[in-house]
């Protein structure tokens, strides 16, 4: 019987625990031991899913950008000039900063 695929828990387990160890010891400083002990997974289940740290905060890039998307396509979709239109782009934009302090 083929095990279970967790990818969909696992993968923002491990992208959880990158963001916190890399606030806290910055990303040079945080050890793919301490991301591992922090998400409760074993080194090679992190590498199974990233194969280096690099690969790490890229995602953790494309994570925080994916979550940007919504909020450029009201911009986008809006009719209102297009200063205001960047003014709230920013008020969301720091909205979404905030809500993910850790990156």
């Amino acid at each position: 019987m083929p095990r279970p695929d967790v990818s969909d828990e696992r993968i923002p387990q491990i992208l959880d625990a990158a963001a916190q160890m890399f606030s806290q010891h910055g990303i040079d400083g945080a050890s793919m031991l301490q991301i591992a002990e922090t998400a409760d997974v074993s080194k090679a289940t992190i590498y199974h899913y990233f194969a280096s740290k690099d690969e790490l905060v890229v995602a953790l890039t494309r994570r925080l950008f994916t979550e940007d998307e919504p909020i450029l396509e009201r911009l986008i979709k809006a009719q209102e000039p297009a200063h205001e239109r960047l003014q709230q782009y920013v008020v969301d934009l720091v909205r979404l900063l905030e809500q993910n302090q850790t990156l």
